[in-house]
């Protein structure tokens, strides 16, 4: 066997080509030869440097046969898996260490284990799709699984805990500055409302003060007055949608109907110098929607448009029936082609460039400067449209103004809405924690007709109830008092009481109570803020049929609650 020496010197004195292919030969043979004459001593070293090397890693290592038993795993594999350490042998079935795991309570909290442990094995057989999961020592990894040749499994866990930090702290961050935004945003939209509505408020008294007034100039500023309150309950409802805690009550109605019910508000939104028109196709435009978020959604638009022309201008909205072919749909992320009513609302302001408009519908985006806007009437727009299986679309140039168009399906039949029967008079307790809620809703009643009386608690209306057997038709209660809650109240009063009527009113959308499971199918509730043509019609309704008073148009149904529940 030839040693180092020679094959140095068959380099040096030979061709180059000849001598390489020489040297390679004798080099595997050489090699070959010092790893038989090492007894197995090199092998049994690279295995041992092999398993100490594993040893240290600071991934998690493990690897199982091709029957899904362990062959080996490391130190950082282990302590992951605290739990089951002790189980993590040579020979321990996979099946085993899952099922250990669950019993053991090492699993996601909330988790059902028996579908734990079904979803874990079949991850198992995945291959090469890497996922994160907090294991039993609280560290979160990211975890990477692989086929081996001989049909076998390596897993490898690399510890991602730093990195899942840093992106919660940077996602607070985010949170936090966009709450600021929102804060300031709203901040300013209330003081403006809260500006208008105090002014108008304190000039319509003072002329009031006045020996002789002007009714026409008074009446006036009270309009300003209920306008102002109609724009606070907007922005109310822009939260509440964003938020989410608003659940959808679909119907089909005809869009054109519903733009000219709000003609009188969206009229009102606009500022001086800015000319506001109306244009409908003479066809009706059916479509299936939740009416008060397409309602708002037209508002929104239009608050946009106005907000665009600080200095005056025009603003257009329009409901016309077009047909939408597939490829339009395609690139506008639509569902469907087809028939679809387009809503659109145009400007002549200050318009956006390509990079603009392509944010617009972005959450908190606003153009708005020193804090003003919140950022989200377009994204609430955008997603009313994607709820409704529509979508909207927006074309817009710098100073040339911009055309939003909302494109919603359109549907079957509008839904027939019974009137209420005319009020024949009615005894109505009220019960209200709030002083002001409970004078108005006392004085609108009384205008009315009705009989009133009102209480502050739950527990002053169960006596005046006890005291006034058969006197009161029906109870309108707020649903989140102290003490007594509104749906106790009634529950422990049509004990006493079974031909009582109700109505609930709150202050809280309908998404939370439902949540909390506050009230029942069929009864009748008005969200704050109310007017009193909707008060009206509610307590007609109940006292059409007090036992399952029917849906009125502005009242809203929820799941059932036993009574006792919290608010």
């Amino acid at each position: 066997m030839p040693n180092l020496g020679s094959l140095l010197w068959i380099v040096l004195t030979g061709s180059v080509a000849l001598n390489l292919a020489v040297t390679l030969v004798l080099w595997r043979r050489w090699a070959r030869g010092r790893a038989i004459a090492d007894d197995g001593r090199t092998v049994e070293q690279r295995h041992g440097m092999t398993l100490d090397a594993l040893e240290t890693l600071p991934l998690g290592f493990s690897l199982y046969d091709r029957d899904a038993r362990l062959v080996l795993c490391n130190e950082s594999y282990r302590r992951a898996n605290a739990a089951t350490a002790d189980l993590l042998v040579p020979g321990a079935a996979r099946a085993d260490l899952v099922q250990a795991t669950a019993e053991r309570g090492a699993i996601p909290e909330g988790a059902d284990p028996r579908v734990w442990v079904a979803a874990e094995l079949a991850r198992s057989l995945a291959e090469d799709i890497p996922f994160d999961r907090q294991l039993a020592d609280k560290r979160w990894y990211r975890i990477n699984e692989h086929r081996t040749v001989g049909g076998g499994m390596v897993r490898l866990l690399t510890d991602i805990t730093e990195r899942k930090q840093h992106e919660a702290a940077r996602q607070h961050t985010q949170k936090i500055e966009a709450i600021g935004q929102l804060a300031g945003g709203l901040a300013h939209e209330f003081n403006n409302i809260l500006t208008a509505v105090g002014g108008f408020s304190e000039l319509a008294q003072r002329r009031l003060q006045q020996p002789k007034f002007d009714r026409q100039r008074v009446s006036k500023l009270l309009d300003e007055v209920i306008a102002g309150v109609r724009r606070a309950g907007i922005l109310t409802r822009q939260i509440l949608t964003f938020s989410r805690h608003q659940t959808v009550e679909t119907k089909v109605v005809d869009a054109t109907a519903s733009i000219r019910g709000i003609e009188d508000i969206l009229r009102s939104l606009a500022a001086d110098g800015i000319e506001v028109e109306l244009a409908f196709d003479s066809d009706a435009a059916m479509v299936e929607v939740d009416p008060s978020q397409m309602e708002q959604a037209v508002i929104n638009l239009a608050l946009n448009a106005r907000d665009a022309m600080p200095n005056g201008g025009a603003m257009s909205i329009a409901c016309r029936t077009v047909e939408l072919d597939r490829a339009f749909v395609a690139a506008h992320k639509g569902r469907r082609p087809g028939r679809h009513a387009a809503v659109s609302v145009s400007d002549t302001g200050n318009g956006m460039d390509a990079a603009t408009a392509s944010r617009a519908f972005e959450p908190f985006f606003t153009t708005k400067k020193d804090g003003r806007g919140t950022g989200l009437g377009l994204s609430i727009v955008y997603g009313f449209a994607r709820q409704a299986g529509g979508m909207v679309t927006v074309e817009s140039l710098p100073g040339k103004g911009s055309v939003f168009t909302v494109f919603l399906p359109i549907a079957g039949r509008m839904e027939s809405q019974a009137e209420p029967p005319p009020a024949d008079g009615g005894r109505v307790l009220v019960v209200d924690d709030e002083q002001t809620v409970r004078d108005f809703v006392t004085l609108a009643l009384e205008e009315l007709g009705y009989e009133v009386h009102a209480v502050a608690t739950g527990e002053d209306a169960l006596r005046f109830l006890d005291g006034h057997a058969g006197e009161v038709d029906v109870l309108l209660t707020d649903v989140m008092m102290p003490g007594l809650t509104g749906p106790d109240l009634a529950g422990q009063a049509a004990k006493r009481h079974p031909s009582l009527a109700v109505v609930y009113m709150s202050g809280y959308e309908n998404r939370r109570l439902a949540k909390e499971r506050m009230l029942a199918k069929g009864d009748i509730c008005l969200y704050k803020p109310f007017t009193q043509v909707s008060l009206d019609q509610a307590v007609r309704r109940a006292l059409a049929d007090g036992r399952a008073p029917p849906e009125p148009a502005l009242a809203t149904p929820v799941p059932r609650r036993r009574a006792g529940g919290q608010h």
